[in-house]
């Protein structure tokens, strides 16, 4: 709670609120390796549900591709 009382816009809620919770992460990769990872990431087991989707779904007027590879996302490609 003291980490985040260190910042004066959000304080002044703190003061009023009748619960908070809090949450600080640290990790040894940047913000932006850790989220192109996290996008680029696509199991085996979810790449079968958008192959099962595609048999399903083209019949209900969806038009939507099949995944067969996920997508390389890397750190210096991601715009904030």
């Amino acid at each position: 709670m003291a980490y985040i009382e260190q910042f004066e816009d959000i304080r002044h809620l703190l003061q009023r609120a009748d619960y908070t919770d809090v949450k600080v992460v640290e990790g040894s990769v940047s913000l932006r390796e850790f989220i192109a990872s996290m996008l680029s990431y696509y199991p085996r087991w979810v790449i079968g549900l958008y192959r099962i989707r595609a048999v399903f779904c083209p019949p209900s007027g969806d038009a939507a591709g099949v995944y067969r590879y996920a997508p390389c996302a890397e750190a210096r490609g991601c715009a904030f």
